[in-house]
């Protein structure tokens, strides 16, 4: 349990409690047995008193305006000093977390009047807590949790606590093999006080299937030789466990029930947003539990892919799948169910805050260990390898983003990867590479991120929101937190660093851009390659062949150019035995799920084609962190994120209004400007009737309804439903004569919408009148 939960823990306490917890904290921290609390109104400045300590004065309070009281408090010690020769040292506890700042402000205000002080707050008190001596304090911290999960179900019983506790002090698979065996040795101890030595190990013999009892005994001797069991070896007598041990163990116990309870009152809160307020602590423990269960998947999935036994890649997808349409049956969601990607928005919400919570990763993973500490295999794999890792466009350009600012506190999950990778990839056994295909689909990226930059001199452009480019939301990020390099000020200086320059002409952009991508992946050790056009021909066609049917069985689409390189790069994955088998690896990192498919499907209908993996970055980091044993840096739950939005309908249903915008609206015109001006008010008034006071968190809660409008437009004219297609839209909408009548039509719908919960759908008629009127008017047919 961390720092922070403490704190915030301590925060909560009233009080009553608040005093009972110093109190308590006072006898380790002064290595005293007893204090006694004295505060009231007449306690002349001292709220506990320790006997042993003789005049040292105490104070206790939970006052937000805490100001004024330990100015008085000051007072009434400076008398004690003055008058009955008390100590200068003054100790003074705050349940609250107070700044550098203010205690800065309090130590001085002490001395100028003569007065050492000995200032604890919450966050003080909270670093002492992981220390064994301060077991005490725990029970009076377990009162601030709220009272409808003070009792009822837990997640994990207490012995599973103890059994998949096993990642703590390790940090080698032998570690690995120690720290099992002497918690199974603890665990059943602890179920069977003064047990026979005899017994137990012969219990412990049959039970883990050893052929004899020397490993055993041994750590029997190293257990007591650390002091935590006690037996006498020259005897066949009871074993029991340490007294220190046993507080250990019961410390464990406690600090996970309350990381529980924390648990199960944030998904009450999360919850509550949703519009299901219950306090049903077993419903909680229910959806705990599917979580646990998604943990527990997760962790044993990437065992199965280090082991090479991953016989169906999509078993993560199904029990995502599974959570959501839970999710969705839950019984106030389908009874006033208004938007469909409800199952994703509360999926992501609930493996947010259990991400918080990291005795879920710890356990799965304990878990799972158990299970596989003893695999040849995973032994022989650990050893090290020459690994290949190829990586796809999106990485890529995340990767730059890193190459670009890589310390940037950035909340995207592919960003964190990006850094974790860039430093996983500097070991001495991988070869990183990028086909010249995808570093192509990067530089687009850059285009397409200089065509976004021009609407940056529109007034409210921030409010605009975010765009699918990656590039414009880091510039947008680093922006906004003052994060940007020193020799980057302006987004023309960021485009400059990518590539992207005012002075090339535009026929040599693209190749610019290119070079200085090919020479920023080099920077971080990524190598570019060509994939010849000659070369797998027969592959190449036969894999585009399986990605349509893909693409047609899902009911998605992908533009011709795309299907290509994805094509060629899986034809390269499947055949090029000259560069692959030189390596015992060979990876393949991509969010894209359509890739696992492909692979399915290519190796069944030839099964000489090479086996390769295919792992999203967030998977890949936590497979090379098991394989160190480096459990610290492994993160299902962000891995289990990019999941859920990689398999979700919702993601991509609602284009950002921002990449619409610079489809169909010329922002270096007047008329443009006043456009994305009039549909920005749109959203301002959106969220106004929302009482929100910025756009920040309205577009990862749900979608705004003026930007499913335009994308639906776009949509609509782009496929060409109608009468009219996507460039007579953009001829009409970027006529000034046209602007008056559009945003009414715009506004009109809007508010049917808000009112309705559904489309009225007239504005396509209204639309298509509107550029028959244009035509006309400007003779234009």
């Amino acid at each position: 349990m961390g720092q922070e939960k403490f704190s915030r823990l301590i925060n909560n306490l009233n009080e009553n409690e608040f005093k009972d917890f110093v109190s308590e904290f006072i006898k380790p921290y002064w290595k005293v047995e007893s204090s006694v609390i004295v505060d009231g109104p007449y306690d002349a400045g001292l709220d506990i008193k320790v006997i042993s300590k003789g005049k040292t004065a105490i104070q206790v309070t939970v006052n937000k305006k805490y100001q004024k009281k330990f100015e008085a408090d000051l007072l009434k010690i400076k008398r004690l000093i003055d008058e009955f020769d008390y100590s200068t040292q003054f100790l003074f506890f705050i349940s609250l977390d107070l700044t550098e700042e203010s205690k800065l402000e309090l130590e001085k205000k002490a001395n100028e009047i003569g007065i050492k002080l000995d200032l604890f707050d919450a966050k003080i008190l909270a670093s002492f807590l992981s220390q064994i001596e301060y077991y005490n304090c725990i029970d009076i911290l377990k009162k601030s949790i709220p009272e409808f999960l003070e009792l009822g179900p837990r997640i994990y019983s207490n012995e599973e606590k103890l059994k998949y506790d096993v990642l703590t002090f390790s940090s080698t698979s032998q570690q690995l093999k120690k720290s099992i065996l002497a918690n199974s040795i603890i665990l059943k101890i602890y179920k069977n006080p003064k047990i026979n030595r005899s017994k137990l190990i012969e219990q412990l013999v049959e039970e883990m299937n050893l052929d004899n009892s020397r490993l055993i005994e041994r750590e029997f001797e190293r257990l007591k030789e650390s002091k935590q069991i006690d037996y006498n070896p020259f005897f066949d007598s009871e074993v029991e466990l340490t007294t220190k041990q046993l507080q250990i163990i019961e410390r464990r116990i406690k600090l996970i029930e309350i990381d529980e309870s924390l648990l199960l009152a944030e998904i009450a809160n999360v919850l509550s947003k949703f519009g299901i307020d219950r306090k049903d602590d077993r419903f909680l423990n229910e959806i705990a539990n599917k979580l646990r269960k998604l943990y527990e998947l997760s962790a044993s999935s990437s065992f199965n892919e280090i082991l090479n036994k991953m016989d169906n890649p999509f078993v993560d997808s199904a029990s995502i799948k599974d959570f959501q349409a839970y999710v969705m049956n839950i019984r106030e969601i389908k009874e006033n169910l208004v938007d469909s990607s409800i199952g994703f928005l509360l999926t992501r919400e609930l493996l947010t805050v259990s991400g918080k919570y990291p005795f879920l990763k710890d356990y799965s993973i304990g878990k799972v260990i158990i299970k596989h500490v003893d695999d040849d295999f995973f032994q022989e794999y650990s050893k090290g390898k020459k690994r290949i890792v190829y990586i796809d466009t999106q990485v890529a350009i995340y990767l730059i983003c890193c190459w670009i600012e890589p310390s940037s506190t950035w909340h995207s999950i592919d960003y964190k990867s990006a850094v974790s990778l860039v430093e996983e990839f500097k070991k001495e056994n991988y070869s990183i590479r990028i086909s010249e295909l995808y570093l192509s689909e990067v530089a687009h990226h850059v285009l397409n991120f200089e065509k976004l930059a021009a609407f940056s001199g529109v007034e409210l452009f921030d409010e605009l929101g975010s765009s699918s480019n990656v590039f414009l939301n880091f510039f947008q990020y680093l922006k906004k937190n003052n994060e940007i390099p020193d020799d980057i000020e302006s987004i023309s200086d960021f485009l400059e660093e990518l590539g992207c320059k005012k002075s090339i002409h535009e026929s040599k952009m693209l190749a610019h851009i290119e070079g200085s991508l090919k020479n920023a992946l080099l920077d971080i050790g990524i190598e570019v390659y060509s994939i010849p056009a000659n070369l797998f021909k027969e592959e190449k066609f036969e894999v585009k062949r399986i990605i349509e049917e893909i693409l047609s069985y899902r009911n998605l689409s992908k533009a011709e150019e795309t299907i290509e390189r994805d094509a060629a790069m899986t034809a390269w994955l499947l055949k090029d035995e000259k560069v692959n088998s030189n390596f015992d690896e060979v990876y393949f990192l991509t969010r894209d799920n359509i890739f696992y498919e492909i692979r399915k499907r290519a190796v069944s209908l030839n099964p000489s084609y090479k086996w390769w993996q295919n792992l999203r970055p967030t998977r890949f980091l936590d497979i090379t962190s098991l394989i160190a044993c480096n459990f610290k840096n492994i993160s299902i739950d962000q891995d289990l994120m990019l999941l859920v939005e990689d398999i979700s309908d919702f993601k991509d249903s609602v284009r950002k209004v921002l990449d619409v915008l610079s489809k169909i609206v010329d922002i270096k015109s007047e008329s443009g400007r006043k456009l994305v001006k009039e549909i920005n008010q749109i959203r301002r008034e959106y969220v106004y009737e929302m009482d929100q006071t910025s756009m920040e968190g309205i577009e990862t809660h749900s979608s705004i309804p003026i930007d499913v409008l335009i994308s639906n437009l776009y949509e609509y004219y782009n496929d060409k439903k109608g009468k009219y297609g996507i460039k007579d839209l953009v001829n009409c909408i970027n006529d000034e004569e046209n602007l008056i009548r559009i945003k009414s039509y715009l506004l009109k719908e809007v508010k049917f919408y808000n009112k309705n919960v559904k489309w009225n759908r007239d504005i396509y008629r209204n639309l298509d009148s509107e550029i028959d009127w244009h035509y006309r008017t400007t003779s234009n047919v």
